[in-house]
């Protein structure tokens, strides 16, 4: 098995037909196919993916709690530092923020 990050996608564009034909067995996770060519954008039709956001539901009363939650989870509290937790919690503030605002589909 091989692991390979690839945000830009370069590499999955230019590997992933080849180890296919080839009989290698891809899975690809990616969320996005905007700017892929179309052959490549049908590949990735196969994402594996998790996306925590889809376990939101915008209106329900537990709404700003579960966005907490999420900002929560992606960013944690540092250990070792004993600092203004202002940072950290205007972080955390912005994340929970901006999540509503995705989830409700305005720009951010």
């Amino acid at each position: 098995s091989q692991v390979y990050i690839d945000p830009s996608g370069q590499l999955f564009m230019t590997i992933a037909p080849e180890l296919l034909r080839r009989g290698v067995r891809v899975i690809p996770l990616m969320p996005f196919t905007e700017g892929f060519p179309p052959e490549v954008a049908d590949l990735a039709k196969q994402t594996r993916c998790l996306n925590p956001m889809d376990a939101l539901i915008p209106g329900s009363e537990s709404f700003d709690a579960d966005r907490a939650e999420l900002a929560q989870l992606l960013k944690p509290e540092e250990k070792g530092t004993e600092g203004d937790p202002f940072f950290t919690l205007s972080g955390r503030g912005l994340i929970t923020m901006l999540i509503g605002c995705v989830d409700r589909g305005w720009p951010v």
